[in-house]
Order: structure tokens, then C-alpha cells, then sequence
């Protein structure tokens, strides 16, 4: 049985949530680091859901991280499906924002 190889965009998505969840442990928003990591994933792949409990309360500096992961997720998103830079119906280009 052959090895199954993680592709590079796999890697990249595994390892920026990874790395994006060290402030929120650090913060301690939440208790565990794979809370941290699921938080991550979650704000980077624009899902939604949260582990964070009492966010209504949670330090600006969690919240306005949670917002920052959750706009790059947007923004990667809206990059891969081809929105940027795409010709609208009458065949004018949009820059990119």
C-alpha cells in the first residue's frame, strides 16, 4: 500500500493554524491547545464556531485576533474560488482589494 502524501496546501493550512493558535493559548482565552488550534482552523476556514467561552468578555486583544484570523480566512478564500481580479458580466476587470 503506497504512503499518501499531504499535498503542500494541506501542510500550509495545518502549520498557519498551528502558529496562529499560540496567542490565543498564550492569551488564556482558552485552556488547551487544541482549543487553540480548533479556534484557529475555525476563524481561518471562516466556519464559525468558537470554543471560547463568555466571548462577550473576552480582552479586546483575543477578540480582535479572532477577527484578524477570521478576515485572512476570508480573504484566502475569496483568492481561491477565483474572485480576484475576475470579469464581471459585461467583461470588466475588478482590482483586486
Amino acid at each position: 500500500m503506497a504512503c499518501v502524501r499531504p499535498s503542500s496546501t494541506c501542510l500550509v493550512w495545518i502549520v498557519l493554524a498551528a502558529f496562529c493558535a499560540l496567542p490565543l493559548l498564550w492569551s488564556g482565552s482558552v485552556f488547551t491547545y487544541t482549543d487553540a488550534f480548533f479556534e484557529a482552523m475555525s476563524g481561518l476556514t471562516t466556519t464559525g464556531a468558537t470554543v471560547v467561552v463568555e466571548l462577550d468578555t473576552a480582552p479586546p486583544g483575543v477578540v480582535f485576533w479572532r477577527a484578524i484570523l477570521q478576515w485572512l480566512g476570508g480573504r484566502a478564500r475569496h483568492h481561491r474560488h477565483g474572485a480576484l481580479g475576475a470579469a464581471d458580466a459585461q467583461g470588466r476587470r475588478h482590482a483586486a482589494l
